[in-house]
């Protein structure tokens, strides 16, 4: 019951969805559960009906953080229930629940003996670590090249200094030649002492 879709959810450029389905505990607590993806062509829940799964089944999954929108703006609260989401936010959801939802999801993964082509299918440990460590190297790459920029930076602020102190340097000494060439000068023209006899 309360069962839910994550929308745009395409796998080799075919479209579906993620199934998520509250697995409410004896204390009237609930946890959402994202149970895998499914082919869906928009037509309706009534297609998904064939994907549902005994309350029973065993359950092995990693623990996520509830969704945000891009920056981290909050979902907005819809007016009516809906069973479509484009984010699969906690806050959001709970209000049209009649249980509390834990603030986390859990993504599932296969169980022992679960064929790999079997709807829902589920994320592997293996694409759950790779997408996360995806998400690592591109922060990794953003830190580097920002890293790089103030490296950068600096090295050019550098640079303009060494420039201009070198080109203090060079002014100085081409007046400093100046001045004691116009001094030999003067001691050429200058009369000869006259000596007394």
């Amino acid at each position: 019951d309360h069962e839910l879709v994550l929308l745009n959810q395409t796998r080799s450029e075919m479209p579906g969805v993620m199934l998520a389905t509250p697995l409410v505990t004896g204390d009237n607590r609930a946890v959402l559960v994202v149970r895998g993806w499914v082919p869906y062509s928009g037509s309706g829940l009534d297609e998904l009906a064939e994907y549902r799964e005994t309350a029973d089944a065993p359950i092995v999954g990693i623990l996520q953080e509830s969704q945000n929108m891009p920056g981290g703006k909050p979902v907005p609260v819809p007016t009516t229930p809906q069973t479509e989401w484009h984010y699969l936010n906690i806050p959001a959801i709970q209000t049209q629940l009649p249980y509390e939802l834990l603030p986390m999801l859990v993504l599932q993964m296969p169980e022992d003996g679960r064929a790999m082509d079997a709807f829902p299918l589920r994320e592997e440990p293996a694409e759950l670590l790779d997408s996360q460590s995806k998400e690592t190297m591109h922060m990794s790459y953003a830190v580097q090249w920002f890293m790089f920029a103030v490296i950068l930076g600096f090295g050019y602020i550098q640079f303009v200094i060494f420039s201009e102190r070198r080109a203090a340097r060079i002014a100085a000494a081409e007046q400093a030649e100046a001045t004691d060439a116009h001094a030999e000068m003067d001691d050429a023209d200058l009369p000869p002492m006259a000596h007394s006899a």
